[in-house]
């Protein structure tokens, strides 16, 4: 009889300790999935923001030249701070009669290489005539002179600049320009990427140049 009590007692404790080791793996194992889902869920989450960030990079678009920001502006005595040259007479956007160009550099990317643009009011015999003429940087940056026709060089039309820069990621543009007001005036300043880096008076003995 004691026999069977120990033997009844016995394998009572085995099943006891089995199921307690079962629930014990149960337990354990919904830990260790979760786990594993959540690495995944932040795996898949780090890819969803790395997707959102290069999406969210601006594209490069072709625009047309003559919209670019450094050739659609015209210059506005309000791009000029109250307090420079004060003994400068005022004058108003209105006043400006005739704004020209001086000189124009693009610098421009096509499949890593760079390419640059500068265009520029050129004297002859015959009178002014506005030039164009391009390069290639070498392996050292330095710029190499590209022939092109001379119908293209010659006061090259929007159209012809266009089909220079199509295609290509812009990285550097300036200007050059000269306006004449009203009483006789003429003045000139330069802008970089849209923005005023200069701009001079003879006349008025005023210079300006913002400090970077």
């Amino acid at each position: 009889m004691k026999n069977k009590r120990y033997y009844l007692f016995a394998a009572l404790f085995l099943l006891s300790v089995g199921k307690w080791l079962k629930d014990k793996q149960d337990n354990l194992a919904p830990k260790k999935v979760a786990q594993t889902k959540t690495e995944v869920v932040k795996a898949q989450d780090n890819q969803e923001v790395e997707e959102v960030v290069e999406k969210s990079e601006p594209e490069v678009k072709d625009v047309p030249y003559s919209e670019r920001p450094t050739q659609s502006i015209k210059f506005d005595p309000e791009m000029l701070p109250d307090e420079v040259c004060p003994q400068m007479p005022i004058f108003y956007k209105k006043d400006i009669v005739e704004e020209e160009e001086l000189a124009t550099n693009l610098h421009f990317v096509i499949e890593g290489e760079i390419f640059r643009i500068r265009m520029f009011i050129e004297d002859a015999s015959y009178g002014s005539y506005r030039k164009l003429v391009y390069y290639k940087e070498d392996s050292q940056g330095f710029p190499v002179n590209i022939r092109i026709p001379i119908e293209h060089s010659t006061n090259p039309t929007d159209q012809i600049i266009e089909s220079y820069i199509k295609g290509g990621k812009i990285v550097y543009e300036s200007a050059d320009r000269r306006i004449n007001l009203k009483d006789g005036r003429s003045m000139t300043y330069s802008v970089l990427d849209g923005e005023l880096t200069k701009f001079n008076s003879d006349r008025d003995n005023c210079y300006f140049e913002p400090k970077k």
